[in-house]
C-alpha cells in the first residue's frame, strides 16, 4: 500500500494553492471554550513580578529552579548559555509553558491558573527571571552549546 492510498478519502488534499486561494478559504471556527474568561482578562494587565508570584504560587519548583541558577559560580571558561540549555531550560519546560507536564484534573480557579501556566506570558516571565539569576559568561569567543574541551592525558614521570 503506497502513501497515496493511505490518505483518508474524507480529508481534502491541499497540494498547491496560490496565496489568493489561501486567503479565500473560510476562517477556522473557534471552539466555544476558547472565549477569554474574566480571570484571563484580569491577568492581561499583571506586571512581571505579579506573574512570577502567580507562577510560583502554583508551581513552587520554579522558585527552587531560580535558587539553583544562583548556585552556579562563574569562572574562566564558564558559559551561562551552556548551563541554561543543558541543565535549566529542560527543567523549566516541564514546569511552565506549552510543554508543561500534564497535572491532575483541576476545576474553577485552579483550572484558570493551570491554563495560565501553559501560556506564553508565564513562560517568558519565568525564562527571563531564571536566566537573569545565572552569572555572566566568562569565556573567550562565542557562546556555544558544545561541551568544554577535554584535557589531554599526560604520562607521569616523563619530562
Amino acid at each position: 500500500m503506497s502513501r497515496r492510498d493511505a490518505w483518508p478519502s474524507d480529508r481534502p488534499r491541499i497540494v498547491a494553492m496560490s496565496v489568493a486561494e489561501l486567503y479565500a478559504l473560510p476562517p477556522v471556527p473557534k471552539p466555544p471554550g476558547d472565549a477569554v474568561t474574566r480571570a484571563q482578562a484580569a491577568r492581561a494587565h499583571l506586571t512581571d513580578a505579579e506573574v512570577w508570584a502567580l507562577c510560583v504560587r502554583r508551581e513552587p519548583d520554579l522558585a527552587a529552579l531560580e535558587r539553583a541558577a544562583g548556585w552556579f559560580r562563574g569562572g574562566p571558561g564558564f558559559c551561562a548559555n551552556g548551563v541554561w540549555y543543558r541543565v535549566l531550560k529542560p527543567v523549566l519546560c516541564g514546569l511552565v509553558g506549552w510543554t508543561r507536564a500534564p497535572r491532575m484534573a483541576v476545576e474553577g480557579r485552579d483550572r484558570d491558573e493551570e491554563d495560565f501556566l501553559h501560556g506564553t506570558r508565564a513562560y517568558d516571565v519565568c525564562y527571563q527571571r531564571i536566566y537573569a539569576a545565572l552569572p555572566d559568561c566568562e569565556h573567550d569567543g562565542l557562546c556555544g552549546m558544545r561541551p568544554p574541551p577535554r584535557r589531554r592525558a599526560t604520562r607521569r614521570g616523563r619530562s
